[in-house]
């Protein structure tokens, strides 16, 4: 029987200033593991049983006005993209003595991704009631 284990961590200042909100709208931060449980109970056998977790925060997207200054967005609203994923699978393979191979590979995954972007680039209050229309 064997085991495996494996994660990572990552985190990214923003380069991109928010002139409205101050500040960095892409900073970005992420965390992953995975899980491995492998068993061979014989020569022709090979099982594993596999988990893995992904969970991903960031800021604004890369992206801004073509008329705004490079590297700079004027949001009214702060930007982000919250996801998540959860996999399990089971391999299982086994080789007849005939030669004849069989394996089965069964697998699911939950990927769930939240997303809020300003995508007009410029402070929300000039297009909602009251600030935009007149009373």
């Amino acid at each position: 029987m064997y085991l495996g284990i494996a994660g990572q961590f990552r985190e990214q200042d923003g380069f991109i200033h928010d002139r409205y909100n101050g500040g960095w709208a892409d900073d970005r931060k992420s965390y992953d593991g995975r899980a491995v449980i492998r068993w061979t109970p014989n020569e022709n056998s090979d099982i594993s049983l596999r988990y893995s977790h992904l969970n991903y925060r960031d800021g604004a997207a890369l992206w801004g006005s073509v008329t705004a200054p490079r590297y700079e967005v004027n949001s009214g609203t702060p930007s982000w993209n919250r996801s998540e994923e959860e996999a399990f699978s089971l391999d299982v393979a086994y080789q007849f003595d005939s030669g004849i191979s069989l394996r089965s590979i069964t697998a699911k995954t939950d990927y769930y991704d939240k997303l809020k972007q300003d995508t007009d680039f410029m402070p929300a209050e000039r297009f909602f009631y009251p600030a935009g229309l007149p009373s």
